[in-house]
């Protein structure tokens, strides 16, 4: 009687919290509130599972000394991580070309799936996307470029002609005498912000850094005044300042360079492009000093 009991709970029970169904699987766990949690334990227990023969091919465990999935390989008699995301094979060819990067970058692949198929940072530098060259980027494949015309024709910044023409133009900081709030920042990320603070209170029909904020160039319309550190990063990755293929790929005049960073209300931060390290100096806002618009991808 006990025995026939005991038999009937766990029926009850498979049929309580696992489910019948009438696919081919052995089990179904069934929830909309709660989740399945796989044994949980550190690399030592975890090899010590079967003793000298090994665990059985395809157990599975989670390793709380990892934080990661791991699964038993008798093939290799090893255990090995669950691998969540798997680069693409396609990318992965790419990457092993000359230009490759380039060429998917061109075809619309997202910096970070370029990354994660193995990509390095370092090998984004100098290459075009979304209307200029890279200068920065991070390993959640966001970063900033530089203003620089596609495809390599000559036009004016401001303005349609073509020809032999600069890609950068010259002018004043502006609002020379007027401390504008929230233009002090100096570091990555911090140029934007200046910018949209320098627009927002500096106006005159020949201020260059209002016309950069609100200008539409090379398909976008969300340029900026580089801040002072944003600025010397561009000296040193695609300016005077890089090495190999990425000297001056940027094409700089070797002169000074405003950024959007001020300093009270005369003064602003600029970059000299002809130095040998990019020096950082002071200049009064009613000085003539280069521009170069970088936007943020």
């Amino acid at each position: 009687m006990k025995k026939h009991f005991y038999k009937y709970f766990a029926l009850l029970l498979l049929t309580c919290c696992f489910g019948w169904n009438s696919q081919a699987q052995i089990v179904e766990i069934e929830s909309t509130t709660e989740g399945f949690i796989l044994p949980r334990m550190t690399t030592a227990q975890r090899d010590a599972i079967g003793g000298p023969n090994g665990a059985t091919n395809g157990t599975m465990v989670f390793n709380t000394s990892t934080g990661k999935i791991n699964y038993y390989d008798a093939l290799s008699s090893s255990w090995l991580e669950v691998q969540v995301n798997q680069p693409n094979p396609i990318i992965t060819y790419f990457l092993t070309l000359p230009n490759g990067i380039q060429t998917l970058l061109n075809a619309g692949e997202t910096p970070l799936n370029i990354l994660n198929a193995g990509a390095s940072i370092a090998d984004f530098i100098g290459l075009k996307y979304q209307g200029g060259l890279i200068f920065y980027m991070e390993a959640s494949g966001t970063g900033l470029v530089a203003y620089y015309p596609e495809n390599g024709e000559s036009t004016y910044l401001m303005g349609g002609s073509t020809g032999a023409v600069p890609i950068d133009v010259e002018g004043e900081w502006g609002c020379y005498g007027t401390d504008i709030p929230g233009t002090e920042g100096t570091a990555i990320y911090t140029g934007n912000t200046n910018t949209t603070n320098i627009a927002a209170n500096c106006s005159g029909v020949d201020l260059l850094i209002p016309y950069i904020y609100n200008m539409t160039v090379n398909g976008y319309d969300d340029w900026f005044v580089p801040s002072v550190g944003e600025l010397h990063e561009i000296f040193m990755k695609i300016g005077p300042g890089a090495s190999g293929s990425n000297y001056n790929i940027g094409d700089f005049d070797g002169a000074l360079y405003w950024s959007s960073s001020g300093l009270g209300g005369f003064d602003a931060y600029v970059v000299n492009f002809s130095s040998v390290s990019g020096d950082i100096s002071l200049l009064g806002k009613d000085q003539y000093a280069w521009f170069r618009p970088i936007r943020a991808f």
